[in-house]
């Protein structure tokens, strides 16, 4: 079939269905009663051909396309941001702009890199290097040229708010395809003071998970047809009891605090995940959000119920939904904040100075990163430790040498990540003991005559490890002083019985001393 008698079905079957409309005793909503207006409802309130080409096989589904195409007019009229543009946005930026999405804002600080390729799908090797809002730009005009898309190359912190919420700017919708917790809460907290529906996803190995905050009171199904609204989102209307408790709870109802085990306490970076594992959830992330944007679907999905949609990728039934209670009247988050329409810098403003709200220090909060002893890139993601505890991979290095030289001098390696790790690549000479192992009986693995080095990726376990077998060592010798004032690099001879970690990890060890050494 040619477009043109495409388009030109696509009109006789718009007809038929106002025609049935009609026929009922109603008028087809966004007709103009003034028939000297068509032309301007014609610009405002109606596709343009191409539209209806492009937009055909979603509009043509029972329900999505009456009446007069409102569901792909209020996703023409929708704004919405998405933080993040790694595993979980890019799939997500890539239904929703082919899907007719209006104006989306797009947040992410970094830049993309080659590790990123197995599961970013809209960044590629010749965006290597580039800002990832600009490769996901880039890639998403290619699918739908018009797009209106901002991009924000920044973190969201409580310093940025008031650039990502500019007063001109309204979002019907937020996406939050982060994998950060601090990030996760101030989002939480901002869309639940503004009211606005945050759709949530995170993915790890082969498992993810979505959520939908800040649901409102009540479905537009409820709702009288008059109040319909072909200009923009669906309506969302508030609940004649309680609109506030009645309404769909924020992270902090479901999540009060962060949990230092589950699976919201680790990174993809640092655990791995699927690529299409973040694929799968990118997409669902995708629907959710058409459905919030026109209410397609809300009384067969039960859209406006609070649930948590878990996916299991090595299951057999892979699919399972859990029901989440509603929103909490004693919630940090939400519990203050009221169904209105005061505008949204205002709010931004007031979240902003509202210290009962918003945390000194969501970092803090959420128990990340701590204190950073500088900026060099190799130490990234490593926390600060003890004094002379720590030791730079180029000392490893350095040891490794003397004691090659000096048959009486020797050291030991412990390698404290997982063995499928350690089996991608090791420092020679290095004996793999995975971190949960070594806390189990850590007595197990100490010396007191050889020198202890203990690494992992990036920095982190290994500090834990280390400390574990520092106290082992003070509790047999009774030495509460050990180690706090030595230097750092101060190993081989001076201390045998000093145990120390690796600054920044193998990826220090890469950057530093070897940088044939795999980095993944």
């Amino acid at each position: 079939m040619t477009e043109t008698n495409e388009l030109e079905s696509l009109r006789t079957r718009v007809k038929l269905l106002e025609a049935q409309i009609r026929s009922l005793g109603h008028e087809p909503i966004g007709t103009p009663a003034d028939p000297a207006a068509d032309n301007l409802a014609d610009n405002q309130d109606r596709l343009k051909l191409d539209e209806y080409i492009r937009y055909g096989r979603q509009m043509i589904l029972p329900g999505f396309g009456l009446p007069c195409d409102e569901a792909q007019l209020s996703l023409r009229n929708s704004s919405i941001l998405v933080l993040g543009a790694g595993g979980l946005g890019c799939p997500a930026l890539m239904y929703l702009a082919a899907a007719g999405v209006g104006k989306i804002t797009i947040v992410d600080h970094d830049l993309v890199e080659v590790s990123n390729l197995h599961r970013q799908v809209l960044h590629g090797v010749d965006t290597v290097g580039r800002p990832k809002v600009e490769s996901a730009r880039q890639a998403i005009l290619r699918i739908n040229p018009s797009v209106h898309i901002v991009t924000h190359h920044i973190s969201l912190t409580s310093a940025t708010l008031p650039i990502v919420f500019a007063p001109n700017v309204h979002f019907h919708a937020v996406l939050d395809c982060t994998d950060t917790p601090s990030t996760r809460y101030l989002l939480s907290d901002v869309t639940a003071r503004l009211g606005i529906p945050l759709i949530s996803g995170g993915a790890q190995r082969t498992d993810g998970q979505l959520i939908i905050y800040n649901l409102p009171p009540t479905s537009p199904a409820s709702t009288d047809s008059n109040n319909a609204n072909t200009n923009g989102p669906a309506d969302q209307v508030t609940s004649a009891t309680d609109p506030v408790n009645s309404a769909g709870p924020c992270m902090r109802c479901i999540f009060p605090s962060i949990s230092r085990t589950g699976a919201g306490a680790e990174r993809c970076s640092d655990v791995g995940v699927l690529g299409p594992v973040v694929g799968v959830i990118g997409v669902l992330m995708a629907l959710e959000t058409i459905k919030i944007l026109t209410g397609f679907g809300a009384d067969e999905s039960q859209l406006y119920k609070p649930s948590m949609l878990l996916f299991t990728g090595l299951s057999p039934r892979p699919f399972r939904n859990i029901k989440l209670r509603l929103r909490q009247p004693n919630c940090p988050g939400c519990s203050m904040c009221t169904l209105h329409n005061y505008p949204q810098n205002l709010l931004v403003s007031q979240f902003i100075d509202d210290s009962t709200s918003l945390q000194d220090n969501y970092d803090q909060f959420c128990d990340i990163g701590g204190s950073r002893t500088h900026d060099d890139p190799v130490l990234t993601g490593a926390r600060e430790g003890e004094s002379g505890a720590r030791v730079r991979a180029s000392v490893l290095k350095e040891a490794l040498v003397s004691a090659a030289a000096n048959p009486s001098l020797s050291i030991r390696i412990i390698d404290t990540r997982p063995p499928t790790e350690f089996g991608i690549c090791s420092i020679p000479g290095s004996v793999n003991v995975p971190l949960p192992l070594l806390l189990k009986t850590p007595e197990s693995y100490v010396s007191v005559s050889i020198p202890t080095f203990v690494v992992c990726r990036l920095g982190n376990d290994s500090q834990v490890a280390a400390r574990a077998l520092r106290s082992i060592i003070q509790a047999k010798e009774g030495d509460s002083q050990a180690y706090l004032d030595e230097e750092p690099g101060s190993i081989l001879p001076v201390n045998p019985r000093q145990v120390v970690d690796i600054i920044g990890g193998l990826r220090a060890w890469a950057q530093e001393v070897d940088q044939s050494f795999p980095i993944y």
